[in-house]
């Protein structure tokens, strides 16, 4: 047999009420407060609620004494839901709910506004340890409007692999004390579960019931279809007037197979060279692995993956990447030693260990190639303090592309270059320069405001990131220049220094 809780609610208000009256029988008149001096204070929302709509109120208390109670009559059709109060000292009778308060300076409560619009009035007391009332004050008056029930479907995913569980969020408001979402899947796919209580959800076929009393939002989890496509989402949300609305927002999602593709160097390389190989990968899901099984004699040195995602098998010159939602990563490897064309090859699993082979590039070709070199042109007489000046770069044989990295001397400072402003990075004294098969190119310099001799240093980064040294010029003098005017003002010291007067 349930045990009722009428009583022990019943119980605890008579308790309330003995110490309410054995108080007020007291003779300690200095501890108490007078009628006059106690207040509260309702407020109601600001904005008009909707029909069957939750909504908060709060009631603020003072002076009432060590124990008081406020009386709330609300208007017909509202309902009383909870309080932040101890469930003990709420007492509700008809359309009027009684608050017990213990010291309490401010509370708040809940109600669920009726299913018919229109304007309405609260109205209350407060009544102190002496049974003295007073009226509660502040806001009185509540709109409700019309439900504008709607509910909206987010795909937290553009596209999945097949058989891939992913997750659907639901936002749904206006519906009123209880509504329900009716969500029909795709042919293929699978209600898996929700956020939701399971006996609020029903199931049959394709089609899932969600049962809500005043939740806002929720999650469900559903498994994919087996078959590559284009699917669609529909739904409704029936209020609690059995009104029906069209579930918005996202209605389409692509099932497709997972791909992964691998490109290579497009020239040959050179033989114990550092090359990079990128990888793209998508449609594997939450979680996937790329497996490259490497040519024989080339070696794994890193990737930009984190280095606890990768895994390397020595034995079997294989390396496996764990990815994490990941669409495109490099690795770096070092070629072998021996000229001669290479194979690639690699899988792609997805989240639901499925395998693809990794597509595109395969071959690489190994062989001996034309030293990188680059040549520095500086002026070659002296360049006066703070002028600008012109150096010139040429560099061959990087490969597809490359890097000149300039250290200009110090109180040199970089101006701007021939190439464009995109493929240059300043950092201090140091000028990155990205070369897509430019040949040579110019840039501007502005000189140390003291006078000396200043030197240059660079490296040239092929494709493959072996670094040479920048030959050519590296010294450059910082000083006065000599020109006609030189000479004269010469002249002129001299003649005065042994005292004969120049012609005016």
């Amino acid at each position: 047999m349930k045990k009722s809780k009428i009583k022990p609610l019943l119980a605890i208000a008579g308790i309330l009420l003995l110490l309410f009256a054995a108080v007020s029988a007291s003779t300690m008149a200095s501890e108490i407060a007078t009628a006059e001096s106690a207040t509260a204070t309702r407020t109601l929302p600001a904005v008009p609620v909707s029909e069957g709509e939750f909504f908060s109120v709060r009631i603020e208390a003072s002076d009432y004494g060590i124990m008081g109670q406020v009386l709330e009559t609300f208007p017909a059709g509202f309902k009383y839901a909870t309080s932040t109060l101890d469930p003990g000292s709420v007492e509700v009778v008809g359309n009027a709910v009684k608050f017990y308060l213990l010291a309490n300076a401010s509370f708040n409560y809940t109600m669920i506004a009726p299913g018919t619009a229109g304007t309405y009035y609260f109205s209350g007391m407060l009544i102190d340890v002496d049974k003295n009332e007073s009226e509660v004050g502040g806001t009185k008056k509540l709109k409700v409007e019309p439900a504008t029930a709607i509910a909206t479907r987010t795909l937290l995913a553009e596209s999945i692999s097949p058989g891939e569980n992913f997750t659907i969020g639901i936002e749904a408001s206006g519906y009123g004390v209880m509504g329900q979402v009716e969500e029909t899947l795709p042919a293929g796919f699978t209600y898996v579960n929700s956020t939701l209580d399971p006996g609020s959800v029903e199931i049959a076929d394709n089609t899932v019931k969600f049962t809500l009393f005043g939740e806002t939002f929720f999650n469900y989890t559903v498994t994919a279809s087996n078959t590559v496509g284009t699917y669609l989402f529909s739904g409704k949300l029936i209020d609690m007037d059995m009104r029906e609305y069209e579930v918005g927002g996202d209605k389409e999602i692509v099932v497709e197979s997972a791909t992964a593709t691998r490109t290579l160097p497009a020239e040959p390389v050179s033989p114990g060279a550092n090359i990079s190989v990128g990888i793209e990968a998508s449609g594997y899901g939450m979680r996937g692995q790329v497996i490259e099984t490497l040519p024989a004699g080339f070696a794994y040195v890193k990737s930009t993956l984190d280095p606890s995602s990768v895994e390397v098998d020595a034995v079997n010159n294989s390396v496996k990447f764990t990815l994490f939602s990941e669409n495109s990563f490099n690795y770096t490897v070092t070629t072998s030693d021996v000229e001669g064309a290479y194979n690639f090859s690699g899988m792609l699993v997805d989240v639901n260990e499925k395998e693809y082979e990794v597509g595109r590039d395969t071959e690489l070709v190994v062989e001996e190639q034309e030293a990188a070199t680059a040549a520095r042109t500086l002026p070659a007489e002296p360049v006066s303090a703070d002028a600008n000046f012109t150096v010139r770069i040429e560099a061959s044989g990087y490969g597809s592309f490359g890097q000149v990295v300039e250290t200009l001397p110090a109180g040199f400072e970089y101006m701007n270059s021939t190439l464009d402003s995109e493929s240059i990075e300043v950092k201090n004294n140091t000028v990155k320069f990205t070369l897509f098969g430019e040949n040579s190119f110019n840039y501007t310099a502005a000189a140390s405001n003291s006078t000396g001799t200043y030197n240059f240093t660079g490296v040239l980064k092929d494709m493959n990131m072996n670094e040479y040294e920048v030959g050519g010029d590296t010294e450059i003098v910082v000083g006065p220049t000599v020109g006609t005017s030189g000479v004269e003002s010469s002249i002129e010291q001299e003649m005065e220094a042994i005292g004969v007067e120049k012609d005016k």
